[in-house]
């Protein structure tokens, strides 16, 4: 490649971003289109973005799906996501799954993490290709392993389920925990629960756990209050603790979700005291007791 296509792309970079320079998206198109006259891959593909945004150009998507084509024709790796796009979401072209999911193949193989969770997503859900859990789980990996949250998630959902995979408590703890280190909120309340959780009563940390669903919590995650209710009003982990018990199934059921008609229930079971309190062991068990029906996908 020339570097001076390089050069002059970046010139165009700092003029449509304003880095360093007053923003001024004619003068980025000018740099563009005369780096991507010199063979700039990269170039090509940010053109088309001016054409598809109409930014320093009248937009023009026709011309800016030609352009992200002719990039990613020379594997630039953000044309060929660009182009999925396209596909997936009828932008200059009529929608076409299968296209889609091809340019989007093209962009993970060459290790974009975003792509990679998109082809994992396909695989699981059934979308473009036929429904394949083991291939979800190898692309979720690959994206995981660059530190895509998301697929972090997955991965522990997919490790704690059985899906794809043996189930593996651990494996899926160690997931949820990578992607509960970078702030990621349902991971946080999803590795609270799989602390809990073991068919062997050494293999559990409950005090940790607690901690974790504490801090989801405190973020507003439904799902870590009910848990944080249950654990208040059976005394697991914590004092037992009615009050709070019935302060935090209220506040799931005034948001209306996933979670308000087993804290409805539980409220319920406050109000006549007829509570039926199960032992440690039975509360959690990885089939049954408290937990049974606390994962979301």
């Amino acid at each position: 490649m020339d570097n001076r296509g390089k050069t002059l792309r970046k010139k165009g970079d700092a003029y449509f971003n304003g880095e360093g320079i007053v923003q001024n998206y004619e003068e980025a198109f000018k740099y563009y289109n005369a780096a991507a006259e010199l063979g700039d891959a990269a170039a090509i593909k940010n053109l088309g973005l001016c054409y598809v945004m109409g930014k320093g150009i009248d937009q023009d998507v026709d011309k800016a799906v030609s352009l992200f084509r002719m990039a990613a024709e020379m594997n630039n790796r953000e044309a060929c996501h660009n182009l999925g796009k396209c596909y997936s979401e009828g932008i200059g072209v009529e929608v076409n799954e299968v296209k889609a999911f091809e340019w989007y193949l093209k962009a993970a193989e060459m290790n974009s993490s975003d792509d990679q969770q998109i082809i994992a997503m396909n695989y699981e859900d059934g979308e473009s290709v036929r429904q394949n859990y083991a291939e979800a789980v190898k692309w979720y990996m690959r994206a995981g392993e660059q530190g895509n949250v998301y697929a972090q998630y997955k991965l522990g959902c997919f490790y704690r389920d059985g899906k794809g995979v043996a189930r593996d408590i651990r494996e899926a703890r160690k997931w949820f925990r990578c992607a509960a280190l970078q702030g990621d909120v349902r991971s946080q309340t999803a590795l609270g629960i799989a602390l809990a959780q073991s068919d062997d009563r050494t293999d559990r940390d409950l005090q940790e756990s607690f901690g974790w669903i504490k801090k989801a919590a405190e973020q507003g995650d439904s799902l870590a209050e009910y848990t944080w209710g249950v654990y208040c009003l059976y005394g697991i982990a914590v004092p037992e603790n009615r009050q709070k018990a019935r302060q935090l199934f209220e506040s799931c059921v005034s948001k209306n979700d996933s979670t308000s008609e087993g804290a409805w229930e539980k409220l319920q079971e406050l109000e006549s005291g007829q509570e039926d309190v199960p032992t440690e062991e039975e509360s959690l068990k990885n089939k049954g007791g408290l937990f049974r029906k606390l994962f979301r996908k």
